[in-house]
């Protein structure tokens, strides 16, 4: 078996000889990640990338951190069209992409899937001011509304 390497910093080293297993290999990633970001956007930056994933991805209910857009009520009365809404909010680049995501089954509003087109989003999607979109495993936009 090939020996695979993966980058060094301040010591952290992760090598596939070393019989990691996934969470110790998560862990090692996190912890490079966030020492590559602190480097590269400083450790203020840092520290909110690392409470914006967790929030995101360990099941926390912080969504401070997460990238969010601001929307009047009143644009939902009588409905925005997803695909529409996502292209604004920069979550998706085309309408086109927004179908090709959905027939892969990688929407979801609210953390529920989102299965069929057109899709209109109302006042009914929203939670405590706010809805939640996502864009395949790991792109979210909360949206604001007020």
């Amino acid at each position: 078996m090939k020996e695979r390497n993966y980058p060094t910093y301040k010591g952290y080293w992760i090598n596939e000889h070393h019989n990691i297993n996934g969470a110790e290999n998560r862990a090692a990633k996190k912890v490079m990640a966030f020492e590559v970001t602190k480097l590269v956007h400083g450790e203020e930056e840092a520290v909110k990338v690392k409470q914006a994933s967790e929030a995101l991805f360990a099941g926390a209910n912080n969504l401070d951190n997460v990238p969010s857009y601001y929307m009047n009520r009143a644009e939902f009365a009588n409905g925005i069209d997803l695909a529409e809404l996502m292209v604004r909010i920069q979550l998706a680049t085309s309408k086109s992409e927004v179908r090709r995501l959905l027939e892969q089954g990688g929407i979801y509003l609210n953390n529920l899937r989102v299965t069929e087109m057109p899709k209109t989003i109302g006042e009914e999607d929203i939670v405590d001011n706010a809805m939640v979109l996502r864009k395949g495993k790991k792109s979210y936009m909360k949206v604001v509304v007020d």
